[in-house]
């Protein structure tokens, strides 16, 4: 986060454009109301181009587990932690880190992870209020699965950016020869380019170790 620039005033400017968001979204099954990633990017979209602000999002970490549902089929689900960096014209900066985990049945739990994270950032970034009475449900993504009381099975998921923030860490030359044993179906998995950075990061950080002569 910088100490000192715009992005501080033009966060309060977008706040007074946006106002409130209502729920107008239905959840048939559960009956309840929420507002969807699409009513949030409509409301804010034309407030942050305004005041020249975005935000650039990164996945911290990644969790995913498969679990089945009560019909027997397989649900995926996962959970991301997301750092958003809201940007100013100058540069300046401010950084927020959600949540978001979703299911799916196929391949979009990410997917939906993610809006589901971006979601939260900006609703509390803006503090973007409701109109609805306070006995509404809490606000939630409309789709929901019925889950099997069976227990999960983890399956974690090891990413390039988080090699790259273990090697980066490493205090040690034997940590760097750890990195390269316990996570080497993952290395060899990466493509090409990721491979070549990676070892780049890791050549560096064997000379900063001191250890620039050693066979990792």
């Amino acid at each position: 986060m910088s100490d000192e620039g715009k992005i501080y005033k033009q966060i309060s400017l977008v706040m007074s454009e946006i106002g409130a968001i209502g729920k107008d979204r239905k959840n048939v099954e559960q009956k309840y109301s929420f507002r969807g990633i699409d009513d949030i990017y409509n409301a804010v979209n034309a407030a942050l181009a305004k005041h020249e602000v975005f935000c650039a999002p990164f996945v911290e970490d990644l969790k995913r587990e498969e679990r089945q549902s009560k019909s027997g089929g397989v649900l995926f689900y996962s959970i991301l932690t997301v750092k958003y960096t809201f940007y100013a014209s100058d540069g300046s900066s401010v950084e927020a880190r959600t949540i978001g985990e979703a299911m799916d049945s196929g391949d979009k739990s990410c997917n939906k992870a993610m809006s589901a994270a971006q979601k939260y950032a900006f609703l509390q970034v803006f503090c973007i209020p409701t109109e609805d009475p306070p006995s509404e449900p809490k606000d939630t993504e409309g789709q929901t699965h019925e889950v099997s009381p069976l227990s999960p099975v983890e399956i974690p998921i090891i990413t390039f950016a988080i090699l790259l923030d273990k090697v980066g860490e490493a205090k040690a030359i034997p940590h760097l020869q750890n990195i390269w044993t316990k996570y080497d179906k993952e290395i060899k998995g990466l493509s090409p380019e990721d491979l070549h950075r990676l070892v780049l990061a890791k050549d560096n950080k064997k000379v900063e170790l001191g250890g620039a002569g050693k066979q990792i």
